[in-house]
């Protein structure tokens, strides 16, 4: 879309994943860092990084998963309806034995 443009040049596009809660257990290697060539324990440096910023994206998860009843409920679904959904996300967010990420997709460009 922004290359299509024609008015920006130098575009670069690059997915972010980041972890919606603790990436790593207390003294446990994480598996999920496949493609490095070492494992991250939870107190490198890195690791309480990523737990850090793993604790606050699963806590605006779940300030995005509130802010989103009056849109939700003026689509047409009932209050009912919405109260099991907020109370079930709100329990999978809090599973640390689920891994979850959120992605963003970056684009820099510049403008001619």
């Amino acid at each position: 879309m922004i290359k299509s443009n024609g008015t920006f040049h130098d575009i670069h596009q690059r997915d972010v994943w980041m972890p919606v809660g603790p990436s790593f257990s207390k003294g446990r290697f994480s598996r999920r860092e496949r493609d490095r060539s070492k494992y991250l324990l939870t107190d490198t440096a890195e690791g309480r990084h990523l737990n850090f910023v793993g604790e606050f994206m699963r806590e605006n998860v779940k300030a995005f998963i509130k802010g989103g009843k009056t849109l939700i409920l003026g689509s047409g679904m009932s209050p009912e309806e919405y109260k099991e959904i907020e109370f079930n996300a709100s329990l999978e967010v809090q599973d640390e034995n689920i891994p979850m990420y959120l992605r963003l997709n970056c684009v820099t460009a510049r403008k001619l």
